[in-house]
């Protein structure tokens, strides 16, 4: 399978059953509503519907659909990402979470659709790939007061999109940044000065 080639070109790597199959359990063990060993521990199908829209040639597609079969969630599956067809699906099942990379999410804002639409969403997830500064600030704007937002920043970002990526960071709750990004996105070799001065 391709890697979502974050960092450079797409790499292929060999995923195992055993490999698949340890993920899905870590996966489901920490979406679990009560801990292993509680009370009424019994399986139980899930309730809402996940909408599926990444292909199963890619890690987020194959990875979300064998997620929801294990956890007995429903899952509705379009064959091609089209707002029309994806909104139809939000209106009729009302998810908590989508997920959408980033060229679906800039279709989503592009087409400019009724905030009260996408009321049911509290959490939007785009993966690795890279997002830029803008879309997000248009994301924030769409969504209904969301509780938490965090933020995974990127060096190119920080080269070609400074202004938009900083307020951004402004908007956030949570930003994770590593120690060369937070020296590029301050200018100084201090780490501790230049983490204050984000903050």
């Amino acid at each position: 399978m391709l890697t979502s080639g974050t960092t450079g070109a797409p790499k292929r790597i060999r995923l195992g059953y055993a490999a698949f199959e340890r993920t899905i359990a870590a996966a489901g063990q920490h979406y679990r509503k009560k801990p292993v060993g509680a009370p009424n521990d019994a399986p139980r199908l899930s309730s809402g519907v996940a909408i599926v829209n990444a292909p199963f040639v890619h890690m987020s597609g194959l990875f979300r659909t064998l997620q929801n079969v294990c956890e007995g969630r429903r899952i509705a599956l379009l064959e091609r990402f089209r707002v029309d067809a994806w909104l139809d699906l939000v209106k009729r099942h009302h998810p908590r979470t989508v997920a959408l990379v980033p060229a679906a999410l800039q279709m989503v804002l592009e087409a400019n659709v009724e905030r009260a639409a996408l009321e049911s969403i509290q959490a939007v997830t785009s993966g690795s790939a890279k997002l830029d500064p803008e879309i997000q600030l248009a994301t924030l704007e769409q969504m209904n007061a969301p509780s938490l937002v965090a933020l995974d920043t990127m060096n190119y970002w920080i080269e070609h999109s400074r202004d938009a990526l900083l307020r951004v960071i402004g908007k956030v709750g949570l930003v994770s940044i590593n120690e060369g990004e937070v020296r590029q996105l301050v200018g100084t070799l201090n780490v501790a000065r230049a983490a204050r001065e984000i903050i």
